[in-house]
């Protein structure tokens, strides 16, 4: 079984179309449904106004391919994940590599291969609809980052150093009140619907850890605590655009993958503190590509 590759919107346009199947060969590459969904929306654009040049066009198309003809999988939103590892049905490396585009996520598979052909499919334009109202509605939360940030863990002393960052993220999740934690949890990465539910498994399970709980979404809460934590303090920057917010999205898989790959400087900076002894971080596309560690 092929290790799996977790990659992100800059490892995918920075390797040619051969050089990414080759990838292909040798990992199981997987992404985010948000990094197919900005290569459709972008496609949309050009599409629609004609305004970029053919050049620009293609680009999209040749992305578009890539995650297509290297038969990479796309895994569910995070909220879904979390909300199926509250109610014990905890995610799993082998399902997930066995969901594919084309049976488990046919209007992505439609608009990604509608972006190939070039074509103002309706598929496509949903997609990019969705996508556009997904990035309204973060743009609301980072506005609101500060204040939320304030109810929800008080302090405003912003740290001096990745390590302190580090060391009081680890302090945070090791004190948090169980049931505060929990119920931050639930509003953040659960679907509303299953609240009840979660609930009630937590009391019948008498339980007083949410990372033996519920290790995945308790993941999901300790990277967006740093996350945030990290935006407070200004040890990481990213921009004021909600495009840069979802950098923290690619953090939330890191579990479910053998090496994660971006150049990105904030994923630079804060997976080394998300991931195990066992998994790698390559931050430059020669490295990966040159790899020669046991895939």
């Amino acid at each position: 079984m092929l290790r799996v590759l977790l990659i992100d919107k800059s490892v995918l346009q920075g390797i040619a179309y051969d050089k990414f199947l080759a990838l292909s060969h040798n990992w199981q590459i997987v992404f985010p449904r948000i990094l197919a969904a900005e290569v459709i929306a972008d496609a949309r654009k050009v599409l629609e106004t004609r305004a970029a040049s053919n050049k620009a066009l293609g680009i999209l198309q040749a992305n578009a391919g890539k995650l297509l003809d290297s038969e990479a999988r796309m895994l569910p939103d995070h909220p879904r994940l979390s909300t199926s590892d509250l109610l014990g049905d905890h995610p799993s490396v082998g399902t997930l590599l066995s969901m594919t585009l084309k049976q488990d996520f046919p209007l992505m598979f439609v608009a990604l291969n509608s972006v190939v052909e070039g074509d103002l499919s309706d598929q496509l334009i949903n997609v990019a609809k969705s996508w556009e109202s997904t990035l309204s509605h973060t743009a609301a939360l980072l506005h609101n980052l500060g204040k939320s940030f304030d109810s929800k863990f008080g302090s405003t002393q912003r740290l001096k150093s990745l390590a302190d960052l580090e060391a009081y993220t680890n302090h945070f999740m090791a004190t948090a009140e169980p049931e505060e934690m929990l119920d931050f949890v639930i509003s953040r990465f659960a679907e509303a619907s299953s609240a009840p539910a979660i609930r009630k498994r937590w009391r019948d399970a008498s339980q007083t850890s949410l990372g033996d709980f519920a290790p995945y979404a308790f993941h999901c809460c300790r990277a967006c605590v740093l996350f945030e934590y990290a935006l407070w303090s200004e040890l990481v920057r990213t921009g004021k655009h909600a495009k840069s917010f979802f950098d923290l999205y690619y953090l939330y898989y890191l579990p479910l993958c053998d090496a994660f790959a971006s150049q990105d400087r904030l994923h630079h900076r804060l997976a080394p503190m998300l991931m195990g002894a066992d998994q790698t971080l390559f931050t430059d596309i020669d490295g990966l590509l040159n790899y020669s560690g046991d895939v």
